[in-house]
C-alpha cells in the first residue's frame, strides 16, 4: 500500500502550462545537484475515513542515497504497523534497492516486503530507457520473468526529481512526467505535480537551517486505466539538493504523515 516516495494534477486542465520531462532534459550534470544523505522519518496517521477499517498507521523509514561516478544508489527500508477496527495488527518490513544511471538510462530495483502473517513478496528486475528510441523497457526477474514497456519519456526516481527541481527553478507550476520506480510489476505511472511557492524550511533540523524548500503536491494514475481521480497523491517538500523534509501520503480514506527526524550528509563520490 505505502509506495516509495522518490521519489513526482490537473493536466487535462492546464495543459499549456505543463512541463514534458524526457531523458535528454536530466543530464549527468544535472544529477551532480543532488547531494548523498541519510534520512530518517516517522509515519503517523494524520486523518482517516469513517468508511476505512484502519484504525491507525504508524511506523519508520531510512532512506540512503549514495553517489557512484556514474550512478546513484537508493535503500529504504519500512517498518509499518497497521491497526483495524476488529483489534487486527499487521507488520509490514519493506526493504528497496535501487541503481540508477545519471544518464537516466538504465535502472535496476530490488524489493522485498514481509508481513507477520507469512505474506512475503519480491520484486527484482531492470529497466532500460535509451535515449534515441521512443520507449524503454523493463525486464522482471521476480516475483516470475515478465517484460513491459514504458511510456516515451518515462523518467527513474532520481531522474524524476531532478526533473522536478529543474521545472521549480524555471518557475514552472505544473509538470507532467511518467515514472518508474520498480515496487509493483505495472507500467510507468502518469504523475502529474503542482509546484507551490517556495518556502523557508523551519523544521529545526540544524542541517537544513535557512534552506528553503518547494511543496510539491504529485497525483499518480495509472497509464493503463481512462482515470478523472488519481490512484494516491502525495505532498512533498523538496529542497535543491534533492533532500525531503517532509510528506504526506494521501490515499483517499487514509492519509499519512512522515516527519523528518534526522539527517545525514554523506561523502560525495571522488571520481577523475
Amino acid at each position: 500500500m505505502i509506495k516509495c516516495f522518490l521519489h513526482s494534477f490537473f493536466a487535462t486542465v492546464l495543459t499549456a502550462m505543463t512541463l514534458f520531462a524526457n531523458p535528454e532534459a536530466v543530464s549527468q550534470t544535472s544529477f551532480d545537484q543532488l547531494l548523498p544523505h541519510r534520512a530518517f522519518y516517522k509515519m503517523s496517521t494524520k486523518q482517516t475515513a469513517s468508511s476505512t477499517a484502519l484504525l491507525n498507521v504508524e511506523g519508520r523509514l531510512s532512506f540512503e542515497m549514495r553517489e557512484l561516478c556514474a550512478s546513484w544508489t537508493v535503500e529504504q527500508r519500512y517498518v509499518m504497523l497497521y491497526q483495524r477496527d476488529d483489534g487486527s495488527e499487521t507488520h509490514i518490513n519493506t526493504f528497496l534497492s535501487s541503481w540508477e544511471e545519471k544518464t537516466g538510462e538504465q535502472y535496476k530495483f530490488f524489493v522485498k516486503r514481509d508481513e507477520s502473517d507469512g505474506v512475503e513478496k519480491v520484486i527484482e528486475g531492470k529497466g532500460i530507457v535509451p535515449k534515441n528510441k521512443a520507449r524503454g523497457t523493463v525486464k522482471f526477474s521476480q516475483p516470475e520473468p515478465k517484460q513491459i514497456t514504458l511510456n516515451k519519456g518515462t523518467l527513474f526516481p532520481a531522474g524524476h526529481t531532478v526533473a522536478l527541481i529543474q521545472a521549480a527553478k524555471s518557475k514552472k507550476k505544473i509538470a507532467r512526467n511518467f515514472l518508474f520506480d520498480g515496487t509493483e510489476v505495472e507500467p510507468a505511472a502518469l504523475v502529474n505535480s503542482i509546484i507551490g511557492v517556495q518556502k523557508t524550511y523551519l523544521g529545526g533540523l540544524p542541517q537544513l537551517d535557512k534552506t528553503t524548500y518547494w511543496p510539491i503536491r504529485m497525483a499518480f494514475f495509472s497509464a493503463e486505466k481512462q482515470q478523472l481521480e488519481p490512484d494516491y497523491e502525495i505532498t512533498i517538500n523538496l529542497h535543491d539538493n534533492g533532500v525531503v523534509s517532509g510528506l504526506i501520503l494521501d490515499y483517499g480514506d487514509l492519509i499519512i504523515d512522515v516527519e523528518l527526524m534526522e539527517i545525514d550528509y554523506l561523502q560525495r563520490a571522488s571520481c577523475n
